[in-house]
């Protein structure tokens, strides 16, 4: 009976993808592609997708240009922290931004970004101009 219900589990399953315009590939199809937890991470959520986490990081820049979220850090005067914040509050602002990654943006820690970050860098934001200085009081003589 176990084996039964699974079997049609199995057969519903793929059915549903099959409506969805989506592949069913088995779990021993799997194994043969050396499938890993890391191909079921993305830079590009779908509506569709369920969220469990976000995850900060730093790439080369042509790496992750395609993915949603993402700016350009380069050498620059910026703090860390401040940089952080720039970041945190552009992806936080952006249009396109469902309030499901709205929270799993804000859910990630400063140390979790700041230990990601460069530090003295420069923000670059694409098509937004980004200060890239941190102002600190000047003295007169």
């Amino acid at each position: 009976v176990s084996t039964q219900s699974t079997w049609e589990e199995e057969v519903e399953v793929r059915d549903i993808l099959l409506e969805e315009g989506l592949e069913y590939i088995k779990d021993e199809d799997k194994k043969e592609m050396d499938l890993t937890e890391l191909d079921a991470l993305t830079g590009n959520p779908l509506p569709s997708d369920t969220i469990l986490f976000a995850i900060p990081m730093c790439a080369p820049y042509s790496s992750i240009s395609k993915y949603k979220y993402h700016v350009k850090i380069t050498p620059g005067s910026l703090k860390r922290g401040k940089a952080v914040q720039t970041i945190e509050h552009y992806f936080n602002t952006m249009k396109d931004v469902r309030d499901e990654e709205r929270q799993f943006i804000r859910a990630i820690e400063n140390n979790d970004y700041i230990t990601t970050a460069l530090s003295n860098s420069a923000v670059s934001i694409p098509g937004k101009k980004v200060e890239t200085s941190s102002k600190k009081g000047s003295k007169s003589k």
